[in-house]
């Protein structure tokens, strides 16, 4: 069966057990879908990455129910940082209740007529087009603790599409940390989030993708700024073999702050592409863009970033900046920014950068006998610092450190063996 049959197979079984605002929202998608059908390299947007990964393999959907019990990674998360958080855990891209410590009043039904996802193309319209309801959260007043959501995907050769929902209410401070866990096979995951931040709230958000290197990923942040409404969110890559993911956001109010900022550490033959965009519909706004890669092996990573500031959004202020570390010859970074400014009172900048460890800086440390490796480790953290540090609750920043640090080994084991063996 061709994977056209196969997801349409799927989607007929799926429409006909819903109704209502759910069965025209995936009615729409799958127009979207049905029209323009799965992007490829000559769409200017899929230019650096291919769709083999996810048409090329016969995906089922992933089962929504775990009956095997929480998986031990995740278990282990979240006896890790329980005490730090409060948790809610999705298994398979379904919550699990009966693992989750959240607060039941932060979570309601998914309610697919106030979603107002944006389609871009195809792949977009079909993962919205299949997927579940993932989780609602509805946070109406500051909570006490920070929350951290842990994915945890459970079956190999199966598709968990999955689209889920944040509200943070008018002058409500939230503090959110995700991470995605799986199983060490061959799984896709697709996840669609929409973000909706009031007047005057502050959203800080940390999203780690640590899946394993079998696995594929696709994610789609899209969020939506209020007026004098502030969003720090910050993604870390560290596994997929193929990895796409999207951030977006709108300012949609005078005063609003858009603040995004990401890493990725990639090795072997990862393929991380990551599309960043924000736009400023209003005026005396602001945003900024910090994206940083370490690259390794045959490691490929990409990122296109835009600014887009319309006709009437005078006085906004929007930089965007993108460095990247190669730490073998063999490695690849692709970075494309891009300003579309209609306005004419605005300040908008970018920047890029590509390059290696500096030898003065190893040898420097090298020289006072720190290991190859370990020096290695060193400058590859001291090189993430900056975005690690515009994690503003503590909480958070401890969460993203110590996800880097479980990273770090990977990027100096391996080339320390292959020099001790030139040397040999």
């Amino acid at each position: 069966m061709s994977f056209g049959d196969r997801v349409t197979s799927q989607y007929q079984s799926l429409i006909a057990t819903v109704k209502g605002a759910e069965l025209a929202f995936r009615e729409e998608a799958w127009a979207k879908f049905a029209k323009t059908g799965m992007p490829g390299k000559k769409d200017d947007d899929w230019k650096y990455t291919s769709t083999n990964a996810v048409t090329s393999v016969p995906w089922n959907l992933a089962p929504i129910a775990n009956l095997d019990g929480l998986p031990s990674f995740a278990k282990a998360m979240i006896n890790q940082w329980s005490k730090d958080f409060d948790v809610l855990v999705t298994v398979n891209g379904s919550v699990d209740q009966a693992s989750s410590t959240l607060d039941k009043k932060f979570l309601r039904e998914l309610d697919f007529a106030a979603l107002e996802l944006k389609l871009d193309d195809g792949w977009s319209g079909l993962a919205s087009a299949l997927a579940r309801p993932g989780f609602d959260l509805n946070v109406t007043s500051t909570p006490a603790r920070p929350f951290l959501i842990v994915h945890a995907q459970t079956s190999g050769a199966t598709w968990s599409p999955v689209v889920n929902r944040i509200s943070v209410a008018k002058g409500v401070a939230l503090a959110l940390a995700e991470v995605h866990l799986g199983v060490g096979q061959p799984y896709l995951r697709s996840e669609m989030t929409v973000a909706d931040v009031g007047e005057d709230a502050v959203f800080d958000w940390v999203r780690v993708q640590q899946e394993d290197l079998a696995p594929a990923h696709f994610s789609e942040v899209q969020s939506r700024l209020q007026a004098r409404a502030i969003l720090n969110l910050t993604q870390l890559h560290g596994g997929a073999g193929w990895c796409r993911s999207s951030l977006r956001a709108e300012i949609l109010g005078e005063r609003a702050e858009a603040h995004l900022s990401g890493l990725t550490f990639a090795r072997a033959k990862q393929h991380i592409d990551q599309r960043v965009e924000v736009r400023h519909a209003k005026g005396l706004s602001t945003s900024t863009q910090l994206f940083k890669s370490v690259l390794k092996d045959y490691a490929r990573g990409v990122l296109n970033g835009k600014i887009l500031i319309e006709r009437d959004a005078q006085k906004v202020s929007s930089m965007q900046l993108n460095h990247n570390l190669l730490l073998s010859p063999t490695a690849e970074a692709d970075t494309k920014p891009e300003l579309e400014i209609y306005a004419d009172d605005v300040k908008a900048n970018h920047g890029a950068s590509i390059g290696r460890l500096s030898d003065d800086e190893m040898f420097y440390l090298m020289s006072r006998g720190i290991p190859r490796s370990l020096a290695q480790q060193m400058l590859a953290h001291a090189f993430a610092g900056d975005v690690l540090m515009k994690i503003g609750p503590k909480t958070l920043r401890r969460f993203a450190d110590a996800c880097v640090q479980s990273w770090l080994p990977e990027f100096s084991v391996e080339l320390e063996q292959s020099l001790e063996g030139a040397r040999a």
